[in-house]
């Protein structure tokens, strides 16, 4: 739902536009509370955030045409049997890649860019579908900060035709068995670091 929003679409333009000067990508998205009696409450790995939060920022590096074969996992945090948090690091054609998720004391949900010149671009919040308030903040030599008025992405997405569905059918099966394997690959990571 997130790529149905303004946000995403403001992002995505300054990515394509200055992909050649970006030397790194940045994404955080945490929760204060696992709700009790959830599948987020659940032991298994699947049901872990890694697959729960972890595919959004996964998504996000694969829509950008980057590797996600490069991508591992740097830290994590269990509590007994429990993976509550993680945090994947990688370098893809020269970018610094960072995608931290799970839980954490506070809400946190953004993607941040820096680029070559030391600009640095926050969006937040980022994984975000409903409509609201939301912000972007590009900080160089001044700090200007832009808020807005974002759309419903669910009610875009839902909103889609069909047809128009259709047309970009092979393309998103072929990212979301992309990003499955990934989430499948650092299962396997996990379980031999734990």
């Amino acid at each position: 739902m997130y790529r149905y929003t303004k946000m995403y679409d403001d992002f995505f333009e300054f990515w394509k536009s200055n992909k050649g000067m970006i030397k790194s990508l940045k994404s955080c998205f945490h929760i204060p509370d696992i709700p009790v009696g959830t599948y987020r409450d659940d032991d298994r790995i699947t049901s872990s955030c890694l697959y729960d939060m972890g595919c959004y920022g996964l998504s996000l590096v694969n829509d950008l045409g980057l590797n996600l074969d490069h991508i591992h996992i740097n830290s994590f945090v269990k509590e007994k049997s429990k993976l509550l948090k993680l945090s994947l690091k990688g370098m893809v054609d020269n970018i610094s890649i960072e995608i931290n998720f799970g839980k954490s004391k506070c809400y946190e949900n953004y993607v941040q860019i820096v680029s070559t010149n030391n600009k640095k671009i926050t969006y937040y919040p980022f994984f975000y579908g409903r409509g609201g308030e939301k912000t972007i903040v590009e900080e160089n030599e001044n700090k200007e900060i832009h808020n807005f008025i974002d759309d419903n992405g669910f009610q875009k997405m839902f909103n889609l035709k069909l047809q128009d569905l259709h047309l970009t059918q092979k393309q998103r099966f072929k990212g979301i068995s992309f990003v499955t394997k990934k989430l499948e690959n650092l299962a396997y990571e996990y379980e031999i670091k734990k």
